[in-house]
């Protein structure tokens, strides 16, 4: 079995364009991979073969005050520059890229009214 550490002939393996052009036959497949990091990469070279205008999206950031020790901690000190640089497995990014027409998985139920819904 042959192997490469090449994105590009990941993506031409996994997904070429008959694939990428049916987002069912996309939808079927995947690679594994133990870093966000790679999945990251990965898909932002799909995202580049795609001529369709990219959108980016920013999640909306706020801090609570919270108490540890009696000691009181104002999260008016955290800068949200910092948490939304957070790269972190469970955290999602704070930026989210996509193009019309991408085949992406939902983690959470955003809008069952509109069918966008976890493993739908």
């Amino acid at each position: 079995m042959a192997h490469t550490t090449d994105i590009n002939a990941c993506l031409r393996f996994l997904y070429p364009p008959y694939v990428l052009n049916d987002p069912n036959l996309a939808s079927r497949r995947s690679f594994p991979s133990v870093l966000n990091s790679s999945v990251d990469d990965f898909n932002d070279v799909i995202l580049q073969t795609d001529p369709a205008e990219q959108r980016t999206y920013l999640s909306a950031d706020t801090l609570l005050e919270a108490h540890q020790n009696s000691d009181e901690y104002v999260a008016d000190n955290i800068s949200l520059d910092i948490v939304s640089s957070i790269n972190h497995a469970g955290v999602p990014p704070h930026e989210l890229k996509l193009k019309e027409g991408s085949v992406c998985a939902l983690q959470c139920n955003l809008s069952v009214e509109h069918g966008l819904v976890k493993n739908a």
